[in-house]
């Protein structure tokens, strides 16, 4: 009895090993099928080895041959217990490599797992985006497995992506990266193959908001192949890099608009302060110094008819170097550039800027790097700023950006400061005509009324010449009366010219159509010819204005304007067209008070004697009644009409009625005088 209850433990004992290992097999042979067949089949064979012994022990096999006698279930017994321990040391020999290489394996993925951990902190954890593209590419090829690391970023004013920093590049490699550059434009797939052309194994792509800004290439030593873990791990890498790279521009970006917006607000305080452009300059210059780093700055502002620059410059000591009244060419330069495209205008480096033209005022300050900026107001360019620094490409679009907004600011005191401008003028002239007024009334003779024109002229309007002649009575030639020009001239004519449509055309039009005439030397259809240029105007002029000096409705006289500034740079504008008008018409009301009084003077020298008819009897006297009468009429007709004239068409109207009344009491108290008794008849 005894015996058979051990028989029956040993066998239960295999068949619990059975069952036990049959429900361990996925967790403990995972991926190991061949151990778990040897390893069970070595089990069975001690299980059936043990059911024999059982069997044996109960006389079972007392009537089968062979195995009735005890030696031949000994040697059953015997290769049973050989065999299934046999097969269970090779299932156990199978499986303690494959165990082991497992553990291997496993100890690799936590070092794995710890590298992309502290990679994965440097790169989030790093405040300077710099050091991370020194650091990492480093780390990655230590705890990963690479020999060599490239980082490729892409600049805003290169063509190419820029090698930017290495780890372990030797002169092959770099020579071979400098061979094969990377385009600014390539995508994915061309990353790919530059990768094949580079030799690299592996890279990781460096993107901003989706956008790729940059590239880093991995070599292994010895051309060995990247596994599938090294490649999970780069592209979990590659979205930690996107991840700070995004982060870092959304941050700056912030700071960017935050700063922008405090600059806006105190240039809105300057604007507000409705001072002239001159007094703020300085603070508006420290303002932009501060806010993009400026060392130079110009402003151009553009006068409302023409390129007439009136230039404020700053910035060399914080002195104004140019103020209201300086005037520089600009045509072909980066403010004629701007006032033409409308757009703002960025020249990284001036001095290898080819065919782009600066002011000389700029490069005469030593700038390198200028950005000219146009100041819109109602869809009319009003203004230019050119803001420079000494160092090459300093200005970057960033820094443009937030100067667009600021001159979006700044423009509503540009346009004020024109406004004002306007204004000035206007009241310049019409202090100038007043001015003028008195010296039309203290004039003795009309030579001094000219002179007192061509004065008044060249002291408001500052143009190159100005030449005042005077029609003879057969109206065919022009006598020079006063000439003043801001310069010597040796070859400008003074002497009587001949009209003739053939030689002077645009005079005798003006004399013909009693019409202020505007000539552009620019303008095709408009210029003057070289001869009548050189005997009415002078040599090289660039645009001439005539004003006809009409006595009665006929063309007494020309005022010629000349200027040789070039048309875009300074042009006769409607409100110098309107003065120029303005004296000429106190001119030809000068000139006809000063011929009737000369006429009364004349007629009074002249007084009859004996061998001369009395004149208050004869024709003169009723022929100089005549135009006075009609004079007195017109002046009463104009009154009664009810017109309202401004203040100096009242004075004019003022004066020519006084100097009416006192030749018609003249010419009654004449005739009142007694006749006068001839010496020789006494």
């Amino acid at each position: 009895m005894t015996q058979f209850i051990l028989d029956l433990c040993f066998t239960l004992v295999f068949v619990i090993l059975l069952r036990l290992l049959s429900r361990i097999k996925d967790k403990t042979f995972e991926n190991n099928r061949e151990s778990y067949k040897y390893t069970i089949s070595g089990i069975s064979a001690l299980l059936l080895v043990s059911i024999l012994r059982l069997l044996k022990h109960q006389s079972v096999f007392g009537n089968v041959p062979f195995l009735s006698e005890p030696v031949y279930l000994d040697l059953a017994e015997a290769i049973g217990i050989v065999a299934g321990v046999a097969l269970m040391i090779g299932g156990v020999s199978i499986w303690l490599p494959l165990k082991k290489k497992r553990n291997g394996q496993m100890e690799r993925e936590i070092h794995q797992q710890e590298a992309l951990l502290k990679i994965i902190w440097e790169i989030l954890e790093n405040d300077k985006i710099n050091r991370i593209f020194n650091t990492v590419p480093r780390i990655i090829c230590a705890e990963l497995n690479f020999s060599s690391a490239a980082v490729f970023k892409k600049k805003r004013r290169h063509e190419n992506y820029l090698w930017s920093h290495g780890f372990n590049i030797d002169t092959d490699l770099s020579n071979k990266i400098s061979a094969r550059p990377i385009p600014a434009t390539a995508g994915i797939e061309d990353l790919l193959r530059i990768q094949d052309e580079l030799g690299a194994d592996g890279h990781i792509p460096l993107q901003i908001n989706n956008l790729t800004r940059g590239v880093v290439y991995f070599w292994k030593s010895g051309r060995a192949l990247m596994t599938a873990e090294e490649q999970v791990i780069l592209r979990k890498i590659e979205r930690a890099f996107k991840y700070r790279l995004t982060a870092q521009f959304i941050s700056l970006k912030q700071q960017f608009l935050e700063e922008t917006r405090h600059y806006i607000m105190h240039m809105k305080g300057l604007v507000a302060r409705r001072k002239d452009i001159k007094s703020s300059l300085n603070e508006i210059q420290m303002l932009l110094k501060s806010a993009l780093g400026a060392e130079y700055m110009s402003l151009a502002i553009l006068d409302r008819f023409s390129k007439n620059m009136r230039c404020f410059t700053t910035g060399l000591n914080s002195r104004v170097l140019l103020d209201q009244g300086s005037h520089l060419p600009i045509e072909n330069t980066q403010i004629d550039e701007v006032f033409s495209s409308h757009r703002s205008l960025i020249i990284e480096d001036v001095t290898s800027s080819g065919g782009q033209n600066i002011d000389s005022l700029f490069l005469s300050c030593g700038q390198k790097c200028l950005m000219a900026l146009p100041l819109v107001s109602y869809g009319r360019v009003i203004a230019v700023i050119t803001l420079g620094n000494s160092r090459p490409n300093f200005f970057s679009h960033r820094l443009l950006q937030r100067a667009e907004m600021l001159a979006a600011v700044m423009a509503p005191a540009v346009e004020s400061e024109i406004g004002r401008s306007i204004v000035f003028v206007r009241d310049r002239y019409l202090g100038a005509l007043s001015s003028f007024n008195a010296r039309v009334e203290a004039s003795s003779d009309i030579n001094s009324l000219l002179e007192a024109a061509a004065d008044t002229l060249m002291e408001n309007i500052r143009t190159t010449m100005i030449r005042v002649s005077m029609l003879n009575r057969e109206r065919t030639e022009l006598s020079t009366c006063q000439l003043k020009t801001i310069r010597p001239f040796d070859r400008i004519n003074v002497e009587k010219t001949t009209l003739a449509e053939t030689l002077t055309p645009w005079h005798c039009m003006a004399i013909r159509e009693n019409q202020p005439l505007l000539i552009n030397q620019k303008d095709a259809s408009s210029n003057m010819d070289e001869n009548e240029a050189r005997v009415l105007v002078f040599e090289g002029m660039q645009s001439v204005l005539i004003v006809p000096i009409a006595v009665n409705g006929i063309t007494f006289g020309l005022i010629t304007l000349g200027e040789m500034r070039n048309w875009m740079r300074y042009s006769y504008d409607a409100s110098t067209i309107l003065f120029c008008k303005e004296i000429a018409s106190r001119v030809a009301g000068g000139i006809k008070i000063q011929r009737l009084g000369r006429a009364l003077m004349n007629d009074r020298v002249n007084l009859p004697d004996k061998s001369i008819p009395d004149i208050h009897n004869g024709d003169i006297l009723n022929r100089l009644k005549s135009p006075v009468t009609s004079l007195r009429g017109s002046l009463d007709l104009l009154r009664v009409r009810g017109m309202t004239p401004d203040d100096i068409s009242r004075r004019v109207m003022e004066s020519m009625e006084e100097s009416t009344n006192q030749i018609i009491s003249m010419i009654n108290k004449d005739e009142m005088i007694p006749e006068q008794t001839s010496p020789d008849l006494i």
